[in-house]
């Protein structure tokens, strides 16, 4: 073996509509053979399978730029981080926290479940991938244990965390008050100390309220990376997303809409037809380099995941604009939003 890459299977959600997702992992080549163009044909082996098996997104995390030569787009934020020396932490008592038991692990999905509400895009994490997280102590790459904080016998929140390199790395948390994250970082400090680590670092959202909690005690924040991703069939995705388009043209001011969209792609046109906030059908025609809606096709998947606003995108690509008369629908239908993809596997 001289070059490789595998595929991950992921759901993510898109306001309540799973999306099957693709991610590509461990790619390597040999030091000897590369430039080779081996890479190139395991992407279009990649490719192939994408759409044999029905994928919705590809993505991957890697290496910047690399990517963008087979189709990828950054889309999705990742790898939020938030650094705090474990001295500006507090050191009151924290009673009540302990590890995950297996029968807890319901009660630990309910409450991700309930704290990712928020986002727009989310990943979906099965019974069986907590399960088996949970029995190798292990989240992605990363060593991990699960603990919950129990108030009155009942659990309000759990988070996951691991000490690497002198580091407390909190790969997770789902808490509902305040008096919860104090209780949390007063945990994680007393661990750290014992383990001879001198700094905490959140990879949960900004917005999550640790995260938020940590930063008024002086953490300070880097630049978030991003998910790479491609859409694989365009107007598949748009007809699957169909209950978020009628849903948020519902709770709008053109609630009722009755019209059509005519999306043009350069490669080509796709017309969305509403009747009453209904979306009938998503016709496909050749494309032309006119139109009242044109959208860069490598960049649609900012638009579809709500990395950017419409008038952000049309502000930084020549090749994506909105006329008028459809400004308003656009915004209603791609609004930008808040995203956060937590490790599946």
């Amino acid at each position: 073996m001289v070059a490789t890459l595998n595929l991950i299977p992921m759901i993510w959600s898109l306001e309540g509509v799973p999306l099957s997702v693709a991610e590509m992992g461990l790619v390597a080549t040999h030091p000897k053979y590369r430039h080779r163009g081996l890479q190139r044909l395991l992407n279009t082996e990649f490719d192939k399978r994408l759409v044999e098996d029905g994928y919705d997104l590809a993505a991957i995390e890697g290496i910047p730029y690399f990517y963008r030569q087979f189709g990828y787009e950054y889309s999705v934020t990742l790898d939020e981080w938030a650094s705090i020396p474990l001295a500006k932490l507090p050191t009151q008592a924290m009673p009540g926290i302990s590890p995950l038991q297996t029968e807890e692990i319901s009660v630990a999905m309910s409450l991700l479940k309930a704290s990712q509400i928020k986002y727009l895009v989310q990943s979906i994490r099965s019974p069986q991938e907590w399960a088996t997280q949970e029995k190798a102590g292990i989240l992605g790459e990363h060593k991990s244990t699960t603990y919950t904080v129990k108030v009155g016998g009942n659990i309000s929140a759990y988070f996951r965390v691991g000490i690497e390199s002198k580091i407390v790395l909190l790969h997770e948390i789902a808490e509902t008050s305040a008096s919860t994250s104090t209780m949390i970082a007063a945990f994680l400090r007393r661990l750290g100390e014992e383990n001879g680590a001198t700094e905490l670092v959140s990879r949960e959202s900004y917005i999550e309220h640790f995260s938020k909690y940590l930063i008024e005690l002086g953490a300070t924040k880097r630049r978030p990376y991003a998910w790479q991703t491609k859409v694989i069939d365009h107007a598949q995705i748009l007809e699957k997303i169909k209950p978020v388009f009628e849903e948020r043209i519902k709770h709008s001011n053109l609630n009722g809409y009755t019209g059509t969209i005519p999306l043009n792609l350069y490669f080509a046109t796709l017309t969305l037809s509403f009747e009453n906030g209904v979306l009938l059908c998503v016709k496909r025609s050749p494309s032309e380099q006119k139109g009242d809606i044109k959208v860069n096709p490598k960049v649609f998947p900012k638009m579809l995941l709500g990395s950017r606003s419409i008038g952000e995108l049309e502000a930084e690509y020549p090749d994506v604009t909105v006329s008028p008369q459809y400004r308003e629908i656009m915004n209603i239908m791609f609004p930008k939003g808040e995203s956060h993809i937590h490790t599946t596997y």
